[in-house]
């Protein structure tokens, strides 16, 4: 077992925890907490069977240090070999307030510091400001805000089958052939490394619904390599469909990112919508230099596709080499179970392991 030391005063009234990592067995005790947490709504109750087994991550859950009941959990995902999510963490109410989440947090960049990640983010509602707290305690900022972009969820017409899908788009001659030459593969990645939308929102992208990571040109030549670029030579305009089995934002496909001309992007998501059944989501960096032109959101409101209500946080710290972690509040707050270890395995271009869920 590991202790993790502190040099802060004493806070009396906080729980102190200890952390493992979580058993299918944890599954009741932890959605008596984690079901209703957004007026009456959580996805963690979705996505539990799937998290207990899947190997890109790891699901934590934090119990009293004399007991073994689940009171809180949360999930340090691998979106690639150094980049890592935070999701999922969820603390009973009767605890809240009594610091089990700002100890939970170090747990996670424990996790993390295991797996050799550099950076690791997270997404937060706008105005969920107890979230941004919690992350500035502990060297978290604010990057940037993001935006959904898509058709009302009431003209849906159920998930699709993105093999099918992407099929149905290849034969439309849409995507980016998977034998490309690398000539071509250049021509695509420039406009996408050249867009104003992709440089405004830090060269970062969703590939994995809910999650958002780093994309360069060594990443957009894999996802062309998996049948997953779509291109509009009018545009022109370029866009990454993941066709990794998770779907996002109720069921539906979604756009990694879209890059180049407004009009030309706007055909790409009709080209898409009309290949899956149903609408596709895209966030993007709010504001978004893809909508400056106004005959550009004159036209994607004309198509139904239009912009959310809703704004996210986005939230990063970077994870130096030989980095002291924070410490827990109290001096004691804060065990480990188990020695925080590498145990997941970051998910390839093309994998069906990318299980998006949810911030």
């Amino acid at each position: 077992m590991i202790v993790a030391a502190s040099t802060r005063h004493p806070v009396t009234t906080n729980q102190p925890i200890a952390v493992r990592r979580a058993r299918a067995s944890d599954r009741e005790a932890v959605l008596s907490f984690a079901t209703r947490t957004f007026d009456g709504w959580d996805y963690i109750p979705q996505v539990w069977d799937e998290w207990i087994t899947a190997d890109e991550g790891v699901l934590l859950v934090a119990t009293r240090p004399d007991e073994d009941r689940p009171i809180a959990v949360t999930r340090v995902v691998l979106l690639s070999d150094d980049e890592g999510w935070l999701e999922g963490i969820r603390v009973d109410p009767v605890l809240r307030g009594r610091g089990v989440a700002t100890n939970l947090q170090i747990a996670e960049l424990a996790w993390a510091h295991a797996h050799h990640l550099r950076v690791v983010r997270y997404m937060t509602d706008q105005g969920n400001e107890g979230s941004v707290r919690l992350g500035a305690h502990h060297g978290f900022a604010v990057i940037g805000d993001l935006r959904s972009h898509g058709r009302s969820r009431d003209v849906d017409r159920g998930p699709g089958d993105r093999p099918s899908t992407l099929a149905a788009l290849d034969a439309a001659g849409v995507l980016v052939r998977r034998d490309a030459d690398e000539p071509t593969i250049e021509a695509a990645w420039r406009i996408v490394e050249m867009d104003a939308t992709f440089q405004a929102g830090g060269r970062l992208y969703e590939d994995r619904p809910w999650a958002i990571q780093r994309l360069d040109r060594e990443r957009f030549e894999a996802h062309v390599r998996a049948g997953e670029v779509l291109f509009d030579a009018a545009g022109p305009a370029v866009a990454i469909m993941p066709g990794n089995a998770a779907l996002a934002d109720d069921d539906r496909p979604h756009f990694a990112t879209v890059a180049g001309d407004g009009i030309g992007a706007l055909r790409l998501a009709l080209a898409a919508e009309a290949a899956a059944g149903q609408g596709i989501v895209t966030r993007l960096t709010d504001p978004a230099p893809i909508f400056d032109d106004p005959a550009v959101v004159e036209a994607w409101a004309a198509a139904g596709l239009g912009a959310r209500e809703r704004v996210y946080h986005l939230l990063e710290r970077q994870l130096p080499v030989g980095e002291t972690l924070p410490r827990p509040e109290p001096d004691d707050a804060l065990l480990f179970r188990e020695t925080p270890t590498q145990v997941a395995i970051a998910p390839k271009i093309g994998s069906a392991q990318r299980i998006g869920a949810g911030w």
